[in-house]
């Protein structure tokens, strides 16, 4: 028999199932050819790929599940040790004093610059929008509000003025006292006051 009456023979008989075992087991893949039918082929590659990725996702969900609680519950147990009931006591205390201070400051600077504001006639009620727990800062803060309300008066004043938009205060024995006016009614009146 020759490879041509062999050949015409699976040929003929290819759709038999004895056949089909037999050509099967003739080829057995080599990891060469699967190497490189997975470089050639695209749909290989893919599919190789979309096997990589759910071995993968579970291998990382298996570690999430197992392993990451522990080591995230020893690394917490590291960085902060569990404390004693005397620490945890002695933690919350410290902590309540530095609250109570840092209010105590802050109402200390409160009162300081509410006498400035006084002094300098600004309303009382930007006080509580400038204070904080430093007293330099909170005084800093005044006085650029200050300046800025100055700045702003001055502006509309003179805007008014020069636009001929300005009516003096009907009534009474003339000008009011300056001194005993707020800032906003300073404003609404188109006065300013020097120094």
């Amino acid at each position: 028999m020759e490879l041509k009456d062999i050949q015409a023979f699976l040929e003929t008989n290819k759709d038999d199932q004895t056949v089909k075992e037999y050509l099967q087991g003739l080829k057995s893949p080599t990891l060469e050819g699967v190497q490189a039918f997975v470089n050639s082929n695209d749909d290989a590659k893919k599919w190789l790929s979309s096997e990589k990725d759910k071995h993968f996702d579970k291998g990382l969900n298996t570690w999430m599940e197992k392993t990451f609680p522990q080591k995230l519950e020893e690394e917490i147990k590291k960085r902060y040790p569990d404390e004693t009931p005397e620490q945890k006591r002695i933690r919350e205390l410290e902590m309540k004093w530095e609250e109570e201070a840092r209010k105590s400051k802050v109402a200390e600077v409160k009162l300081k610059a509410q006498s400035v504001a006084n002094e300098k006639k600004l309303p009382l009620s930007i006080v509580d929008l400038v204070v904080s727990d430093d007293e330099a800062k909170t005084l800093d803060y005044l006085t650029k509000f200050e300046e800025a309300m100055q700045s702003y008066v001055q502006t509309e004043v003179e805007s008014r003025l020069n636009d001929g938009d300005y009516i003096p205060p009907s009534g009474g024995s003339g000008s009011p006292d300056l001194g005993s006016l707020s800032a906003s009614q300073l404003i609404s009146q188109g006065f300013t006051q020097t120094k």
